[in-house]
């Protein structure tokens, strides 16, 4: 009888089917999702690359100059053409303008007529300078190419309207001539603030602004109505109000490097602090570039405090660590071996140890051990070998600044000698034994770490 007549049933089986792609993309999926985990979870320590680099220590300001200048009015009514070239000296007693009775008979064809191959020349090296300064975030030089430009023109009216006027046989009554009455730069900008003196500048002065005049040949003025300004001195200051560090700077220096920002030139002055009105100012006094700026009343300057190059470092790289400061007449060279260190253990059987050792520049009488270092292990003094006098190394830690290096892929600190800081960088000492070099890779924030740190990458 089979089974089937038994009431049985034999059940079939069949092969277990795996999905070898979904199984490889499940693995590589949990692969990914771990790694990601990790990677959130552990920290991150960004660091930096020491690089060759320039730091500028420098400030602007604003500043308001201060000129030996007055204005000189008009004799009488009349049209005014002018001997003297704007920013240009006239000598005592010399001729500097001309106000005639008539007006001008120039017209544009008698001015076109009138310019010499010196005015074309002038009006292009204007406007070349205009190409290199130019800046659409500053209008002054527009505002300085019009003025210059608008000089020239004047300068060809005066020169014609004289010549005109001299060469007929228009009586001499029909003009007047105006001479400078002492040696001097002639301007042509009046302002308002002429002759105003050191007890004169108050902190609403030296941060305001004037507004200028521009007198032009051709203009018609009337008797005490001013024609020219006339700076008497080459000596000339420009006055800053600092804040409270700035102040102090300057009240530890005599000269600095000043740079005028319109045109890059840069020069030395002469820095004085005073009050006036309750209030700290400082006084920059030049003997130089008066012609240059003599139509400008407020400058601005930048004061170049120094300029440094080196290795250059973020500063939030700067960490300090305790080393042991020791005496450098306690170093020791064995007679046989030649080998220098310090002796350790005690006065009757010294032992010679060789850690590593740290100098800095200009520190020549002192050495610097790191505490840690292994070749102290099991000591707690070191000897002087010349009176056995004792010091134990807790007696003798100083703090040193370094940074963590992470070139081997765990922190080590390596000391750093600060030549100059400024902002947020550092220029360091290329020389100091066991320091950092080009290109060493230095932790960002030394703070979040600690020595001897893995870093995971």
């Amino acid at each position: 009888m089979s089974d089937t007549n038994n009431g049985t049933r034999k059940k079939k089986r069949f092969p277990l089917k795996i999905n070898v792609g979904l199984v490889v993309y499940t693995v590589i999926a949990l692969y990914l999702v771990i790694n990601l985990i990790l990677y959130v979870t552990r920290d991150h320590i960004s660091f930096s690359e020491v690089e060759y680099g320039r730091i500028e220590d420098s400030d602007t300001f604003t500043g308001l100059a201060l000129r030996s200048d007055s204005v000189v009015y008009a004799s009488e009514d009349g049209y005014v053409s002018y001997y003297v070239n704007d920013s240009e000296r006239a000598a005592k007693g010399g001729n500097v303008c001309m106000l005639a009775q008539n007006g001008s008979s120039s017209d544009s064809t008698d001015i076109a007529s009138s310019m010499t191959s010196s005015d074309y020349s002038d009006i292009q090296d204007q406007v070349s300078n205009f190409n290199t300064r130019y800046s659409e975030s500053d209008y002054k030089t527009v505002s300085s190419l019009h003025y210059q430009v608008g000089n020239i023109y004047s300068r060809i009216v005066s020169r014609s309207n004289i010549d005109s006027l001299e060469s007929s046989h228009t009586d001499n009554s029909s003009y007047s001539i105006m001479k400078a009455a002492q040696a001097g730069i002639i301007s042509y900008t009046i302002d308002g603030l002429e002759g105003t003196a050191q007890s004169d500048v108050t902190a609403d002065l030296v941060s305001g602004s004037a507004e200028e005049q521009r007198l032009a040949a051709g203009s018609y003025v009337k008797a005490g109505e001013p024609v020219y300004k006339i700076i008497t001195d080459d000596t000339w200051q420009i006055v800053i109000q600092p804040d409270e560090d700035q102040l102090a700077r300057f009240e530890d220096t005599d000269t600095v490097n000043v740079t005028f920002n319109r045109d890059g030139v840069e020069t030395e002055a002469k820095a004085d602090v005073f009050s006036s009105g309750g209030t700290d100012f400082v006084s920059l006094t030049f003997s130089n570039y008066l012609v240059r700026y003599c139509d400008e009343r407020y400058l601005d300057i930048t004061v170049n405090w120094g300029d440094y190059e080196g290795l250059k470092i973020p500063e939030s790289s700067v960490v300090t660590k305790d080393f042991l400061k020791i005496p450098a007449d306690f170093l020791v060279t064995n007679d046989n071996t030649q080998e220098t260190g310090l002796e350790a253990g005690s006065a009757d059987q010294p032992v010679l140890i060789k850690p590593s050792i740290y100098r800095l520049t200009g520190d020549e009488d002192y050495i610097y051990v790191d505490p840690n270092d292994s070749a102290l292990e099991g000591y707690s003094q070191i000897i002087n070998a010349e009176d056995g006098s004792t010091y134990g190394f807790t007696d003798l830690t100083a703090p040193l600044e370094g940074v963590y290096c992470i070139n081997s892929g765990y922190t080590q600190f390596r000391i750093v000698e600060i030549l100059y800081k400024y902002g947020d960088y550092c220029i360091i000492n290329e020389n100091t034994a066991n320091g950092i070099s080009l290109y060493d890779r230095i932790v960002l924030d030394g703070s979040s770490v600690s020595e001897g740190q893995v870093i995971a990458h």
